[in-house]
C-alpha cells in the first residue's frame, strides 16, 4: 500500500495516482479504442453471450487494464461492472467464479463450494439481479496457461448460462500475448479476429505526453523539473514504451525524494530509483504473493547471486529456502508444495523453470530469473517482507 504524504514538504500531491489500480480522468491516445468498444457494446445487446465479447491484447504497459477500467467508469449508468483479475485467481476457474459472486454478493464465503455449487449460486444471484453487467476478465493469459482448454470451456459454459442472456451486456478479456490466442486451437479464431483490439505501442511523443500528464496528478508542480520528466520519458521509450515501468520509476523516485527531505525531484533520485525498478520485474505483484512464495523467490535470487550462468537447481534453491525459514522462524513447506509455488511464481513472471539437459546427472528442475538482476529481486523481496537478511546475520 502506498502511504499518503504526511508533511507539507512532500514532493507528492497524491502518490496513489501512479499505482497500477488507479483510473485517471482521461485515457490519452486511446480515444479510438474507446469509441470502438462503445460501438461493439451497442451492437451486441441482442446477441447470444458468446458473441458479446472483446479481446484486448498488447504488450505489457500499453494500457489494457486502464482502457477497460476507464471504459467501465465512463459507460452507461444502468450497468454494473464486474472486474476479475486472473492473477488474483491464479488462473483457477473456481477462484474466478468466487470473485464474480463476491462482486455481486459481498461477504460470500471464499471456501467450501464445488464448481457446480458455485455455478448454481451465481445463477441464483443473477436471477434476482436488476440491470446489465459488464464483465472484465483481466490477464486471461494466466487462465489459459494454468487451465488451458478445460478452463476456457468451463468459463464459456458458465457465461452461456440462460440467466446471463438477460444480464450480460459485454465480456472484455485482456491478454498480454496475442500469439497465445493463435496457439489455442479450442478458440474460435474467426470470432477472436472479429472482436480483437490489438493495442499498438505508444510513440515517443505519446509516452512523454502521458508521463507529463500522470506526473502532474502525482507531484506538486514546483517539485517537478524538466530534466527529470525528459529523462523518465527517454528511459521509457528506450524499452518500448512500457508505461507501467514509468509509473513505478516515478513513484520510487518520489519516495526517495521524500526520504531525503528534498523539495524537488532530481536526476539523482531517478538514478537511485532505477536500482530497485526493472521493466521485467512486476513489483506491484509482490504484494499478491503469500509469505512462503516471497521467501522462495528471495531464496532463488540469493542462490542465483552465487551462480555464474543464471540458473540454479531446485534442490539448491530449496536448501537456501530452508535456511531462510530457519533464520526467520517459519516452518518450511515440503518439496511438493514448493514445486507448486515455483509454478505459480513462473506463471506470474517472477521466475523461469525448465528441466535440465546435458551436463546434469539425471533430470532436475532449473530455476532462473527472466532478465532481472538477482540483487534487485533480493532487495525488493526483502523490502516487501520488511526484513534484511544481512542485518539478521550480523546480529547472530
Amino acid at each position: 500500500m502506498v502511504a499518503l504524504p504526511t508533511s507539507r514538504g512532500s514532493v507528492f500531491k497524491d502518490p496513489r495516482t501512479l499505482c497500477p489500480d488507479y483510473v485517471p480522468p482521461k485515457a490519452p491516445f486511446r480515444e479510438h479504442e474507446l469509441e470502438k468498444l462503445r460501438a461493439v457494446q451497442m451492437d451486441s445487446r441482442d446477441k447470444p453471450a458468446e458473441y458479446r465479447r472483446v479481446f484486448i491484447t498488447g504488450r505489457y504497459g500499453t494500457g489494457k487494464t486502464l482502457l477497460t477500467k476507464f471504459y467501465a467508469a465512463t459507460t452507461r449508468q444502468d450497468q454494473q461492472t464486474l472486474y476479475v483479475n486472473c492473477i488474483d485467481c491464479r488462473g483457477k476457474i473456481p477462484s474466478l467464479l468466487h470473485e464474480i459472486i463476491r462482486s455481486l454478493k459481498p461477504g460470500f464465503p471464499r471456501r467450501g463450494y464445488s464448481l457446480y455449487e458455485l455455478r448454481e449460486t451465481l445463477a441464483e444471484i443473477l436471477r434476482k439481479h436488476r440491470g446489465r453487467i459488464l464483465l472484465i476478465i483481466d490477464d486471461l493469459d494466466i487462465l489459459l496457461h494454468k487451465s488451458g482448454s478445460e478452463g476456457w470451456k468451463n468459463l464459456q459454459d458458465i457465461l452461456k448460462l440462460e440467466v446471463f442472456d438477460s444480464t450480460l451486456n459485454l465480456t472484455v478479456y485482456t491478454i498480454n500475448h496475442i500469439d497465445l490466442l493463435d496457439r489455442m486451437d479450442f478458440l474460435n479464431q474467426a470470432l477472436v479476429e472479429r472482436d480483437l483490439f490489438d493495442l499498438r505501442g505508444y510513440s515517443k511523443t505519446e509516452v512523454e505526453a502521458i508521463i507529463r500528464f500522470r506526473a502532474s496528478l502525482a507531484f506538486r508542480e514546483e517539485a517537478l523539473g524538466q530534466d527529470f520528466l525528459t529523462e523518465v520519458a527517454e528511459k521509457t521509450s528506450s524499452i518500448g514504451g512500457n508505461l507501467a515501468y514509468a509509473m513505478e520509476l516515478m513513484l520510487k523516485a518520489g519516495e526517495l525524494a521524500d526520504l531525503t527531505k528534498s523539495d524537488k525531484l532530481t536526476l539523482n533520485h531517478l538514478y537511485e530509483a532505477e536500482k530497485t525498478v526493472h521493466p521485467r520485474f512486476k513489483g506491484f505483484l509482490l504484494e499478491k504473493l503469500e509469505k512462503h512464495e516471497k521467501i522462495l523467490l528471495l531464496s532463488t535470487a540469493r542462490t542465483l547471486k552465487r551462480k555464474p550462468y543464471g540458473e540454479a537447481s531446485l534442490s539448491e534453491v530449496e536448501e537456501e529456502y530452508r535456511r531462510l525459514c530457519r533464520i526467520l522462524g517459519y516452518k518450511p513447506r515440503g518439496h511438493t508444495t514448493l514445486f507448486h509455488k515455483v509454478k505459480n511464481l513462473s506463471l506470474l513472471g517472477f521466475v523461469t523453470h525448465k528441466l535440465s539437459g546435458l551436463g546434469y546427472r539425471g533430470k532436475t528442475t532449473l530455476l532462473g530469473l527472466p532478465g532481472t538482476p538477482p540483487s534487485l529481486v533480493e532487495s525488493r523481496v526483502e523490502e516487501s517482507l520488511k526484513i534484511s537478511i544481512k542485518n539478521i546475520y550480523s546480529k547472530r
